[in-house]
């Protein structure tokens, strides 16, 4: 039997690859160094199971790719927005001094400056997959140093989009770095892609995914995703740029929309194949023997790294005003080099190295700092306590950090499934009530109205198990079925009650005919539409009656608690109508967007009056900030957008007053 020695090689690595996976996660560890050693146990430099071709490096780098443009949905300026000043510039500062006093020591090696600049950037940046999901195990995300971490490690990341995009340049073919004159015409030419890809792509891409999501097909969805991802790395790396940049541009743009979270569950498989097949590669370089001929200096470098690291990031962040407890957790948490540190190794060229085993022990310096560092993020709390214990004075009391953990404020969320009216109404007890909620819905002009009112509504289909655990699946306090359609309410509680048996899950259907099944698939209560107006209409006429108001209400708690029973046993009659699926009530919400030319410029709320016209201003859109029930003395500006709730008739009589002004009254006196 003669084996196919390409497909031999693909069965050889998918089996390894899984086996260490595996491994790694039952000890709780992070997937990246099982990948990164299963490159280097098959590699040419192991067993030499796997040959380091074009072939594999072409796939590998588009994980990269993947990598950038979700990124790139993690930075939409709304994001961006959120990120306090502070954290920025305790950011930047951090990144300079860890990757200056890291240039430093790399130049009194010998080694060349832009060689000792670049690796100074590489090792100071930290890894967010690691953080991100280790202190989300560990309950510390909510945390003061789990927040302060999460922010900083993003707006380190980042930075690794122009260090993607010039350390071509930068390093140069010979390791001696380009002339400053060219590597200020890359800046500036990748400054005027930035700009021109933003300005166009925003236009096409929201023209392009609205056509599509009216379409409703997953897999053109999907399609389109990867068109767009694609096309936008095609087009940088046609001028000359990296193709990382492209990605990480149509991230962005795609990141603002309603479309992100379908987004990012559609691309994540392909982004997580392709990069453990990056990580696979980036093994397949390193050199095992280098251990036995340099095992020492590898060992030193990972205490130097981790200790710069430790040390830089307590002290920039007390000199920044953070507490002690907060700076040296902090610090214990982005200790490792992260996984773009591993992604730019790929970038540097043989000869830019003084000795060729040199990149291995970088190489091994950084995955060495990521096993040791996924120990400092878990037990960053003891060793806190530990330094504390140390160095505290005499009688001083450990702070109240050492309490279990609180709640991420995500926890408290609420999921609703479906926007229509149920899902709007629920929207509105819960804003009333303070609690936060996240909405899904496959109908484009209601996200896009919702999403414009300031309303957390995504375009999302929420059968999809990886998109409901994107929007919080796993921390949400309650999810809500508030579809018509029973079948995708059955194949919603299918998929999340096997990965959370702990979460309530209301069900709203239309009648009781699949009251039973709902209940055996999970559901923690089903509200059939027509029992609840059967309850509602009894409860009404019997206080008409004068039966007292606690008998009422205990008779309705009595047969809710026997699941509606009473109200089943009735006689159907065959020839019943099919129920209509038009409400009986039109109200409904507009956004209603003010022109520089408009009449209502200028004018305050209540000058407008629309309240005449039967209308409810719910909420007033201004420069991205949403105020909702905004005072009647709110003077108001061109770009405004006022949300108004009521009839369609009274709607459109309110836009002709705000657009056109109040219309004068035809004189009916003879002339």
């Amino acid at each position: 039997m003669i084996f196919n020695p390409v497909l031999l090689s693909l069965v050889v690595l998918l089996a390894v690859a899984v086996t260490l996976s595996a491994v790694f996660r039952r000890l709780t560890l992070p997937l990246i160094p099982a990948y990164v050693l299963a490159g280097i146990l098959l590699g040419p430099h192991g067993l030499a199971w796997l040959a380091d071709t074009a072939d594999v490096r072409t796939f590998a780098h588009w994980g990269v790719i993947l990598l950038l443009f979700t990124l790139g949905l993690e930075f939409s300026p709304t994001r961006l927005r959120e990120i306090r000043k502070n954290s920025l510039i305790l950011s930047l500062a951090l990144i300079g001094v860890q990757a200056g006093l890291g240039c430093i020591l790399i130049r009194i090696l010998g080694w060349s400056w832009p060689l000792a600049v670049f690796l100074g950037f590489v090792l100071s940046l930290s890894s967010t997959v690691l953080v991100a999901r280790q202190l989300s195990e560990q309950n510390e995300l909510a945390l003061p140093h789990g927040r302060l971490t999460l922010a900083l490690s993003l707006l380190q990341d980042l930075l690794a989009v122009p260090l993607f995009m010039l350390a071509p340049v930068w390093l140069g073919h010979h390791g001696i770095g380009e002339s400053w004159g060219t590597f200020a015409g890359v800046l500036a030419r990748g400054t005027l892609v930035v700009v021109f890809l933003w300005i166009v792509g925003r236009g096409v891409v929201d023209r392009l995914f609205r056509e599509v999501a009216k379409r409703k097909a997953a897999e053109l969805f999907t399609l389109s995703v990867l068109l767009v991802t694609v096309t936008a790395a095609m087009v940088t790396q046609s001028i000359g740029m990296s193709a990382v940049l492209g990605a990480f541009l149509a991230g962005m743009i795609l990141g603002g929309t309603e479309f992100r979270h379908q987004v990012e569950a559609d691309i994540r498989p392909f982004r997580d194949v392709l990069l453990g097949l990056f990580f696979v590669s980036i093994g397949m370089l390193f050199n095992p023997t280098v251990l036995i001929q340099y095992g020492g200096l590898v060992a030193v470098g990972i205490a130097i790294v981790l200790t710069i690291k430790i040390l830089t990031t307590a002290g920039v962040s007390r000199m920044m005003g953070r507490d002690r407890e907060t700076a040296w957790r902090a610090a214990f948490v982005l200790s490792p080099v992260g996984e773009f540190g591993l992604a730019l190794m790929a970038f540097v060229p043989l000869s830019v190295w003084p000795d060729r085993n040199d990149g291995e022990v970088v190489l091994g310096i950084i995955i060495g700092s990521l096993l040791v560092g996924t120990f400092l993020i878990r037990f960053n709390r003891s060793l806190f306590r530990w330094l504390h214990v140390r160095s505290a004075p005499a009688g001083e009391q450990l702070s109240e950090v050492f309490a279990p953990p609180v709640p991420a404020a995500f926890r408290d969320q609420v999921i609703l499934c479906g926007y229509g009216r149920v899902g709007q109404n629920l929207a509105r007890f819960l804003e009333q009530n303070g609690i936060p909620f996240v909405a899904l819905d496959l109908d484009l002009a209601r996200v896009r109205a919702a999403h414009q009112a300031g309303d957390p509504v995504y375009y999302g289909d929420a059968t999809d198990l990886s998109l409901l655990e994107g929007v919080g699946l796993m921390y949400a306090r309650a999810l809500v079925i508030a579809y018509q359609d029973v079948q995708v309410s059955m194949e919603i509680l299918s998929r999340v009650r096997p990965v959370r048996a702990d979460i309530p899950i209301l069900v709203r259907t239309l009648d009781d005919m699949h009251l039973a099944e709902l209940q055996r698939l999970g559901a923690t209560e089903v509200i059939p539409e027509t029992l609840e107006a059967s309850l509602m209409l009894a409860a009404t006429l019997l206080h008409v009656l004068g039966v007292p108001l606690s008998r009422i209400f205990h008779q309705i708690q009595r047969v809710r608690a026997a699941r509606y029973s009473l109200l089943r046993s009735v006689f159907r009659s065959g020839e019943a109508p099919v129920r209509s699926t038009v409400h009986a009530f039109r109200e409904e919400l507009r956004n209603i967007i003010l022109s520089p030319d408009a009449a209502a410029i200028g004018q305050t709320l209540e000058e407008m009056a629309l309240s005449e016209l039967g209308c409810v201003i719910t909420a007033l859109r201004r420069e991205g900030i949403v105020g909702k029930q905004p005072a009647p003395g709110t003077e108001l500006r061109p770009g405004d957008t006022l949300v108004l709730y009521g009839t369609p008739e009274d709607l459109d009589r309110a836009e002709t007053r705000l657009i056109e002004g109040v219309r004068p009254v035809p004189s009916t006196m003879p002339g």
